[in-house]
């Protein structure tokens, strides 16, 4: 019985970490400054989180990339502020602000990106 219990607890924080997900001034590259997610998984009772745990964070790290990516190739500048919204069983990261693009016209800049991530997460921004 007493295994049992040891199993469950360790299997149950494996797949249940924090993760702290703060939100920071960064840049995607000379002039295109955007809000960056800095993401921290947090180990319970020195339990490391499970390989499907660090797959969603990395999701979220990807989708990050992707959107710098857009940002290098199509504008001149911008000025973008992320936020991080729970819904669900997913968070929705919401991109905003002012871009120049690569023509010279101002535009508003807005891209929405969920990701699933059904796991306890807090978010911080500065």
């Amino acid at each position: 019985m007493l295994i049992v219990v040891i199993g469950s607890f360790y299997f149950w924080f494996r797949n249940h970490p924090t993760v702290d997900i703060t939100i920071n001034k960064g840049s995607a590259g000379e002039q295109l400054d955007i809000e960056t997610p800095n993401i921290a998984i947090n180990e319970q009772f020195g339990i490391k989180s499970s390989a499907e745990v660090e797959l969603k964070v990395l999701n979220i790290v990807d989708q990050h990339e992707f959107v710098c990516y857009d940002l290098r190739e199509n504008y001149k500048t911008s000025d973008i502020k992320l936020d991080i919204v729970k819904a669900d069983e997913h968070l929705v990261l919401k991109y905003t602000g002012k871009a120049v693009n690569k023509q010279g016209k101002t535009v508003d800049y807005q891209n929405e990106i969920e990701c699933d991530m059904n796991i306890d997460v807090q978010i911080i921004k500065y």
